[in-house]
């Protein structure tokens, strides 16, 4: 499978608007001001709201020797070529480089020539270290050598992302150890266990960093010697941060390194932080400074803004390009078929197994996914099922030792569940030969690509795949997105420009956004009734507790009533009825109880909801 673009569909108005002078909107005026006046700022910036070109207007607008970090190369390029040229655009892996990488640079590749294991697989660090499988109890049950290597692999990944200066017990992998514990219960030794991981992760860290060894090191090697280093940066006067709601805690520090030196200023969507499980730190929600705020997209239109907010139950506030008549709709109705679109995915099993659909009934298809990747873990997963277990290498198969383990994990991992399918049902030679026949092609029709992929692009149409989660656990209660899953939902949808097919997850949001509205209708209007009788407060459901307020009143009006069916049948004398307020002094039921329990009549608490709804049908 060859020659996918990662470059997205740049759509007319777009160009347009690139050619056009610029003209700063009020919120990008504010933020020009506080890049002057504030030591450290930072913007919050939903998808689509300008933020590259106010980080080049704050540039021009404080034209001082200035230091842009972008994700990767190709960004730092896009951003010079744009930008004024007081701002050094750069990674901070090109940073580190110049000081670390150049003499590590032939440790960052496999030798050529005849093999050398350089300790960069799980299962080459356990040939390296020479470790055995790792047994425990009397069952035979254990951990195999592969996987205790992908585990000290991990380790020292996780130390060389963090901001520590040591490596310590906290970086060994807390998700590794959890499996472990489900999966051995009582015979799993942990402390004996992490202690192995932890020795022996010290040595492959030092082995990393040795320029004689061939152990292989990794771009973060040369990063985290970067960061240890406290290096001195102070030649910029200041620093932008692109993308800060997904920085690594070893990046964050090296910057924050600089505080005292220059002026920072952090541009972000916190709500577009999707890359947590690879160690990323949102630094939008935890670095604390002055802070300000854009708004506006100019992506998308008001309905897919809509949307966006929908997904985010409201937590921010994006306002949709009025020029834009952007449509969305759970069905294919919003979609111009003749016309190329995009469908985004949540896992890579569900975009393959489409794309196959797709390539197999004739459809002009680009498919955005490693293919190489898929083919490992295919062969291992079926190394697995055969018990072959020299032959499994890929690391989302290395953890089992048993087909049945990844056929329970595949339960709540939709991944898993997938890979076993197609291997149980004998699909996986027809799938990989179908992809390895098919071309990409710049312009094909239909673009597959997954959620993640998809951060930093836009398409004119896209069509949001159903392998996201369900807001609804297995017996049917709204349990919500995790924070992570919201955030990428939020992204995929924010992808379109003119039209968007939303997904059943987005749905059920929506759908619940109308029972919520629906259920205060209801409420307001018995609270409207309420505040009509006499001796109960003016409820107001807009002010804090209003509608606590409202249960209070009714349950005091419910309790006069049970009162007043005591005194009616005897149970209470007249002098009681007359202090509780249920007679007058002529000894005649009080107007105001009378009249509303005629007209409302609720026995127990149990039947508010009920007699809600009545009310609402009558008024």
């Amino acid at each position: 499978m060859k020659g996918f673009s990662k470059k997205a569909n740049t759509s007319n108005n777009e160009e347009v608007k690139q050619s056009k002078p610029f003209v700063p909107t009020e919120e990008q005026e504010k933020g020009k001001d506080l890049v002057i006046k504030e030591k450290m700022v930072k913007f919050g910036a939903p998808a689509g709201s300008g933020k590259s070109s106010s980080l080049y207007y704050f540039g021009r607008e404080n034209p001082v020797p200035s230091l842009g970090l972008v994700f990767n190369k190709t960004m730092a390029l896009e951003a010079q070529a744009k930008s004024p040229h007081n701002i050094t655009w750069k990674t901070t892996h090109s940073l580190a480089y110049a000081r670390f990488g150049s003499s590590l640079q032939g440790k960052l590749s496999r030798p050529r020539g005849r093999y050398v294991n350089v300790a960069m697989t799980g299962s080459e660090i356990a040939m390296y270290y020479r470790l055995p499988d790792f047994f425990m109890g009397e069952e035979g049950e254990y951990i195999s050598k592969s996987y205790v290597g992908l585990i000290i692999k991990d380790t020292v990944n996780s130390f060389e992302v963090s901001a520590d200066q040591e490596l310590e017990r906290s970086h060994v992998g807390y998700h590794h150890i959890k499996v472990l514990q489900k999966r051995y219960g009582d015979i799993f030794p942990k402390k004996k266990f992490v202690n192995l991981i932890l020795r022996k992760a010290k040595d492959l860290w030092e082995e990393r960093k040795d320029l004689y060894s061939d152990v292989m090191c990794t771009h973060n090697t040369y990063l985290k010697l970067f960061q240890l280093s406290n290096p001195d940066l102070s030649k910029y006067k200041v620093i932008y941060v692109d993308e800060s709601q997904d920085l690594n805690p070893v990046t964050i520090n090296i910057i924050l390194q600089q505080k005292d030196r220059c002026k920072i200023v952090w541009i972000g969507d916190k709500y577009q932080s999707i890359y947590q499980f690879n160690g990323a730190v949102n630094a939008m929600a935890t670095i604390d400074c002055a802070s300000s705020y854009l708004t506006k997209s100019f992506r998308f239109g008001e309905k897919i803004a809509k949307v966006a907010h929908t997904i985010l139950r409201g937590k921010l506030r994006i306002v949709g390009n009025e020029t834009l008549d952007s449509k969305v709709s759970v069905d294919l109705s919003v979609i111009d078929t003749k016309q190329p679109y995009t469908i985004l995915f949540r896992t890579n099993m569900e975009l393959i197994y489409q794309s196959v659909k797709l390539i197999t009934a004739g459809e002009s298809v680009n498919v955005n996914t490693d293919l190489k990747d898929f083919v490992a873990m295919v062969k291992s997963a079926e190394a697995l099922y055969t018990g072959e277990m020299k032959k499994i290498k890929h690391e989302n198969i290395l953890p089992f030792t048993k087909w049945e383990d990844l056929v329970e994990e595949g339960k709540a991992e939709r991944e898993l569940k997938r890979i076993a399918s197609i291997v149980e049902n004998g699909q996986a030679e027809e799938i990989i030969a179908t992809l390895h026949e098919h071309d990409n092609k710049a312009n094909a029709h239909i673009t597959l690509t997954s959620a993640h992929k998809s951060k930093g692009l836009e398409w004119k149409q896209v069509i949001l795949g159903n392998d996201f989660p369900s807001n609804y656990d297995h017996k049917g209660r709204f349990i919500g997105l995790s924070e992570q899953e919201e955030n990428l939902l939020y992204v995929a949808s924010t992808r379109a420009e003119m039209a968007l097919q939303y997904n059943d997850t987005v749905q059920e949001l929506l759908d619940l956004d109308n029972i919520d509205l629906e259920e205060k209708q209801l409420t307001d209007n018995l609270v409207t009734e309420l505040n009509k009788v006499d001796g109960i407060q003016s409820i107001n459901m807009q002010s804090e507790g209003g509608a606590e307020q409202a249960g209070y009143e009714l349950e005091s009006v419910m309790e006069h009533e049970n009162q007043r069916d005591i005194y009616a049948n005897g149970g209470m004398s007249e002098e009681q009825a007359f202090e509780q307020g249920i007679i007058d002094s002529s000894g005649c039921i009080t107007e105001n109880v009378d009249n509303f329990t005629d007209r409302i009549k609720i026995d127990t608490k149990e039947s508010l909801d009920c007699e809600i709804e009545k009310y609402a049908n009558y008024l």
